[in-house]
């Protein structure tokens, strides 16, 4: 900063001012005069509200929920425009394996029959994959005792069973893949357990809001309340909306079983 003399102009040098009284003489006009510092300047520090722990997530269109007075059900239909596009690219792949089949019948060399297998076990894959993403469900459970999640009718891997005693904590975390399209990005639930276990529970779900829902429906139903973990997924914002949170009232049984050490697949209707 540089200080000039009001009355002469002249430059004010460093010996010339008293900053305990805040006045400056002149050694040009021999003049005193008072010290006007402009104020320090302050940066006001945006902070941006985190939602309430205990703030609803509203039930997203895609879940279907049942309550019951001692279980809580979740259901999620599998189905995307993703599996009508593998249904019929696994159409033409098999029409194309039947006529390959039918047209080296008779004395063709073996090699002719053996050579399509991979593309037939492939085939068969790529069936299934569609038949299930049109049928099958994943339901979630929760009673007094466990936790339980499922897929079908037709089979497939990724079931799950938790004690409740076992849960400490439920939180969803964001899954991005990177693939040649471009990057891919799912939503997942996982608990806490105790000994400092983590275990997943649910993959493969398209939106946050649908983690974010089950994770505060169950932990509603079991009466756990919500703290932060690290590294959890933020809810988007204007998702929550503001509300107490009920938790259950009464006793939760204590089985004696040991919690269940089942691995979990990777979701069928992750998004390629």
């Amino acid at each position: 900063m540089r200080l000039t003399c009001p009355d002469c102009g002249a430059p004010l040098g460093a010996d010339d001012v008293n900053l305990d009284n805040l006045v400056a003489r002149c050694r040009a006009c021999d003049s005193v005069q008072r010290l006007d510092l402009p104020p320090a300047t302050t940066h006001a520090v945006a902070r941006v509200p985190r939602p309430p722990r205990d703030a609803e997530v509203p039930l997203p269109a895609s879940l279907r929920e049942r309550r019951g007075l001692h279980d809580l059900t979740i259901r999620r239909r599998w189905f995307g425009p993703q599996h009508a596009f593998i249904a019929v690219f696994a159409f033409c792949w098999d029409a194309f394996l039947v006529f390959w089949y039918s047209m080296v019948t008779g004395n063709a060399p073996w090699i002719f029959s053996v050579f399509p297998l991979i593309h037939v076990a492939v085939g068969v894959g790529l069936t299934y994959y569609a038949l299930a993403g049109f049928v099958n469900r994943t339901t979630v459970r929760a009673d007094d005792a466990t936790l339980r999640v499922s897929h079908g009718p037709l089979p497939w891997p990724g079931k799950r069973l938790l004690h409740r005693r076992a849960i400490e904590q439920l939180y969803c975390v964001e899954d991005v893949k990177q693939g040649k399209n471009g990057p891919t990005t799912t939503y997942e639930v996982h608990a806490q357990l105790t000994g400092g276990r983590h275990e997943k529970v649910l993959s493969g779900l398209q939106f946050p809001d649908e983690a974010l829902y089950v994770e505060r429906a169950v932990e509603k139903h079991f009466g756990i309340a919500d703290v932060p973990v690290a590294g959890e997924l933020a809810p988007p914002p204007g998702l929550l909306r503001t509300g107490t949170t009920e938790r259950a009232e009464g006793g939760l049984s204590e089985p004696n079983a040991e919690v269940g050490q089942l691995s979990l697949g990777d979701d069928p209707t992750r998004r390629r």
